[in-house]
């Protein structure tokens, strides 16, 4: 048997009645199925290393957890719920909005969760379609946005997910020649090709039961994208189990 590793993206931990908040209660369900099932932490650089040295993952199940945007209740709220269960994530920064805007972390609270293990990647300056700004403006937010996380952070910023899951062979590009060692991205359509500059990731809803959790933790989803036949006819099923 091979290892699996699952990546899960998140974005808000909140009573807020959105499709991007994920209420309380079923973040701390869902984080202990995981820990019940006896899924290993794993974070985005210490994978993405493994990666390109080839190193091998011991058989097992593994979870690395993400969250976009950069959510003052990342820290407020999501960040007491992973230390309960021993668990760490890597936090992708909107990094103009951080410290300036309402509702989105300061830097304090970044530097507190990064002294607790815990990773940040970029997520651009400004969160635009990569691919329908100019290729200059969408290299300034690639890039600037590296430089101001390293300056702030003090350490090399290695990792980058594209806003919208938007992203084309050019904006792919551009991610390799800022520097960053992988990148992520959760598909609108819920595929994409398996490369380290898109390590496909499952989102996490509002409307997420359990019984989709679970589904979206097992290897089904992976089976399902890489089969043109599955895939159809999971899209059938889809409004239907709510995955």
């Amino acid at each position: 048997m091979q290892a699996k590793v699952v990546v899960l993206a998140y974005h808000r931990v909140s009573e807020d009645p959105t499709s991007l908040c994920v209420k309380l209660d079923a973040f701390n369900k869902q984080l202990s199925f995981l820990s019940r099932r006896r899924f290993r932490n794993l974070s985005l650089n210490e994978y993405l290393n493994r990666l390109s040295e080839g190193k091998k993952l011991l058989v097992g199940k593994y979870v690395i957890i993400t969250f976009d945007d950069g959510w003052s209740d990342n820290y407020i709220t999501a960040f007491p719920i992973l230390q309960k269960y021993g668990f760490g994530a890597t936090i992708f920064l909107t990094v103009a909005y951080i410290g300036e805007r309402k509702d989105y972390l300061t830097w304090d609270q970044v530097m507190e969760m990064k002294r607790a293990g815990f990773d940040f990647g970029s997520h651009t300056l400004t969160h635009p379609h990569l691919t329908k700004i100019p290729v200059a403006k969408a290299r300034r937010e690639i890039m600037e946005s590296k430089e101001l996380l390293e300056g702030r952070l003090g350490e090399e910023v290695n990792t980058f997910c594209y806003p919208y899951g938007d992203y084309n062979r050019d904006i792919i590009n551009l991610v390799k020649e800022a520097g960053y060692q992988g990148a992520v991205v959760t598909p609108p359509s819920g595929r994409c090709e398996d490369s380290i500059y898109t390590i496909r990731r499952v989102g996490l809803y509002s409307s997420d039961t359990m019984l989709s959790f679970r589904v979206k933790t097992s290897r089904l989803p992976r089976a399902i994208a890489a089969s043109g036949t599955l895939w159809t006819t999971a899209k059938k099923l889809k409004r239907c189990l709510r995955i």
